[in-house]
């Protein structure tokens, strides 16, 4: 049976889904937190996988920022 439910919800075990669930609560809870400035330099490095410098560049900042 457990083989037949894992298939109908989208092959990721149930205790995967929640974890990613409550991670994405925390990160939406940190992301809240922020000033836009360093929600956007989080949101370029860790999402979109942005060198430093290519984000420092984007937002004309030093790279030390």
């Amino acid at each position: 049976i457990y083989e037949e439910l894992h298939d109908c919800a989208g092959g990721e075990e149930p205790l995967t889904q929640i974890e990613r669930k409550e991670l994405a609560a925390s990160i939406n809870r940190f992301l809240e937190g922020l000033d836009r400035e360093s929600r956007i330099i989080f949101m370029r490095r860790y999402w979109y996988m942005d060198s430093i410098g290519a984000i420092a560049g984007r937002l004309a900042v030093s790279e030390s920022r």
